[in-house]
């Protein structure tokens, strides 16, 4: 025999209905006292802080006993459960078009249908409401409007408990959160717990903490790349350039393990193949050239950066046997004129003695005519200029002792 929900479930509902207003009211007189009893503490605080020269701040923090944030853990109604149930078959077998139901509709008229429901049905109601519920709160979000609502939500209970944690230990943080997508609009959060953290980057750094924001919502939207933190064509193009050649670096620092290591383009084969053992694998161009020199066009940036990006042009290691290999194609390729042996560009006074003679004005005929004078030794202006005086000294110098 199945089991059916009678009438203590009804007397049951009547006494909830009548503690309501009870249990409504003893909270109230809770929170009530909670507040006045954090009045008094706040005013206690700052005679305390008056008297010992503290901050308030101060005071506070050494007085706080500890507030938990917890979600209270409800169970879950039959009655609910079974209500979201019926709803849900009742406007999945109503035409497109069709006006809907809800729940209040159906709580009118499904009261007896739900005492006569079996208890197996009602638990997996039950069931399917509470799966409902955690995919809700921890599901990938489908519309604009719940993944602003889950942004805010989620950025209210950071906030909430930093604060109770810098009121526990004793913080300082900051929080900046940006959207990744353009899926929904969201206006950039901030977060700071006081005062003094929120000055910390314009007072240290100078910065704006919106103008950041702004440009770290630019970067993240663009998929993580300094060109969208550009306004213009050509600001994006020198942002493209800037990322690939750290790109470039980065990954020829994590293959030959020095961090110090730079990038060298035109010597490449001499600098970096020869003397770190290092090739260069899938370039799609025929010469290596620095991003600076690659011209001005995005998306041939933009391809050469997403190449380096998914590791399909990478830097790789060779042996002895195929650095010969490469040796002998390069060498070949130099005798055909194909590549240009880049030299460093001489001296002008390459040949010349570096010695500077003394020039000697009174035998000028023996002297070198083409050497240039020795330069003169700089000296301080306090040095050498005079001071002028009105004082002129006597003419003839007479003895005091005699007149």
């Amino acid at each position: 025999m199945p089991q059916h929900h009678g009438a203590a479930l009804t007397a049951r509902a009547r006494a909830r209905k009548q503690q309501l207003p009870r249990n409504r009211k003893k909270r109230d007189a809770f929170d009530k006292g909670v507040g006045e009893i954090w009045r008094y503490c706040q005013k206690a605080c700052e005679d305390l802080g008056v008297k010992h020269r503290k901050p308030l701040r101060r005071c506070l923090d050494a007085v706080y006993l500890g507030a938990r944030i917890q979600r209270r853990q409800r169970k879950t109604s039959a009655w609910r459960a079974y209500l979201a149930a019926t709803v849900k078959q009742i406007n999945g077998a109503r035409e497109v078009g069709e006006a809907k139901v809800n729940a209040l509709t159906v709580s009118k008229t499904h009261g007896d249908k739900y005492r006569e429901t079996p208890a197996a049905t009602i638990q997996q109601y039950i069931e399917d409401l509470e799966e409902s519920r955690v995919e809700k709160t921890t599901g990938r979000r489908v519309t604009g409007g719940s993944k602003v609502a889950d942004i805010r939500n989620t950025f209210k209970d950071v906030t909430k408990a930093l604060t109770s944690l810098d009121a526990q230990v004793g913080i300082r943080s900051v929080v900046l959160m940006v959207r990744s997508n353009s899926e929904y609009n969201q206006a950039p959060l901030s977060f700071f717990t006081d005062e003094a953290t929120a000055a910390f980057l314009p007072k240290v750094y100078g910065l704006d903490v919106q103008d950041m924001l702004t440009r770290m919502e630019g970067y993240s939207v663009a998929g993580g790349t300094l060109a969208g933190m550009a306004t213009t064509y050509k600001e994006r193009v020198h942002a493209a350039k800037r990322e690939l050649s750290a790109k470039l670096r980065e990954a020829l620092s994590l293959v030959t393990g020095n961090p110090k290591i730079k990038m060298q383009y035109k010597t490449f084969f001499r600098d970096i193949t020869l003397k770190h053992h290092v090739a260069l694998r899938n370039w799609p161009h025929k010469i290596l050239q620095a991003p600076g020199a690659m011209g001005h066009s995005l998306p041939a940036i933009t391809k050469l950066l997403d190449l380096v990006t998914s590791g399909e042009v990478f830097f790789e290691i060779v042996d002895a046997d195929e650095l010969e290999q490469i040796i002998e194609e390069q060498d070949e390729m130099v005798a055909s004129g194909e590549v240009l042996v880049v030299s460093r560009k001489p001296r002008k006074d390459t040949g010349q003695s570096k010695r500077r003679q003394l020039h000697d004005d009174s035998d000028e005929s023996g002297s070198d005519s083409n050497q240039p004078p020795p330069k003169k030794a700089k000296t301080s202006v306090a040095v050498t200029k005079t001071v002028p005086s009105n004082y002129k000294s006597a003419s003839q110098i007479v003895d005091s002792d005699i007149e």
